[in-house]
């Protein structure tokens, strides 16, 4: 395992999926990052539950393609419902249609977009494997 990055120790992440698979091996490589706490939500509106509830976060991973709040309505209630720098990172298994929205929300307020990630296609994850 790689030293964690110091910028993200001691700091919050939030995993939103509705694949579990997908949620644990998130929360996993934020370990290696070196975020201490993570929270999970499987989809948009659980995780705008959790924030409403006031939650504080540094870091929002979040899929696009979702039931009940998907991804892009999920950043733009945050966007419009909260204050304060937030990092975000978006995956998609789409076309990079939903992406220009993403921009648009992220444009000019206080969310940071650091990555757009390809979600994993045709790769089982295996949490056993992944937890040694």
């Amino acid at each position: 395992m790689n030293p964690p990055l110091t910028q993200w120790q001691g700091r919050t992440a939030m995993v939103v999926d509705d694949s579990a698979s997908m949620r644990l091996e998130c929360c996993r490589i934020l370990r290696e990052l070196g975020f201490t706490n993570i929270l999970l939500a499987e989809n948009g509106q659980q995780a705008l539950n959790q924030l409403m509830q006031g939650q504080l976060i540094d870091f929002l991973l979040t899929d696009l393609n979702m039931p009940v709040l998907d991804g892009v309505e999920l950043l733009d209630a945050v966007e419009k419902s909260f204050s304060g720098k937030l990092y975000v990172a978006v995956m998609s298994g789409l076309d990079s249609s939903l992406l220009s929205s993403v921009r648009e929300i992220v444009s000019g307020s206080e969310l940071e977009l650091v990555a757009i990630l390809p979600k994993l296609k045709g790769r089982e994850i295996n949490p056993q494997r992944d937890a040694r």
